[in-house]
């Protein structure tokens, strides 16, 4: 797939504790990954393991990394196969009834 996913948050205090949702969409339907690097953005693509990082205001930074990312496809297929682990191992209900179980065993004993 050529496809890249872009997320640009603006850098806002209401934005700093919301999930951009688009995020785990593309990682999904198998889309390598364009985010502002703040708040969870940040957090979800692990300082840019699972995709590229760019600040909202850079306008070169994001025309540089489409760019990169639909030319080399070799590094869009890696973020593509990060990004569908990650979802997979971290954000699946499965692990999330992992953790929601283990948070209420510690309530609860």
């Amino acid at each position: 797939n050529g496809c890249v996913g872009l997320s640009p948050i603006l850098d806002l205090p209401n934005k700093e504790f919301a999930y951009p949702t688009k995020i785990f969409e593309y990682f999904s339907a198998n889309i390598a990954v364009i985010a502002s690097d703040v708040g969870y953005a940040k957090s979800i693509l692990k300082g840019g393991e699972l995709g590229v990082l760019v600040k909202f205001q850079d306008i070169n930074g994001w025309v540089d990394s489409i760019e990169q990312l639909m030319t080399n496809e070799v590094l869009r297929q890696e973020y593509i196969e990060r990004g569908r682990k990650s979802i997979q191992l971290e954000y699946s209900w499965e692990s999330e009834e992992k953790r929601l179980v283990s948070y209420v065993t510690e309530l609860t004993n």
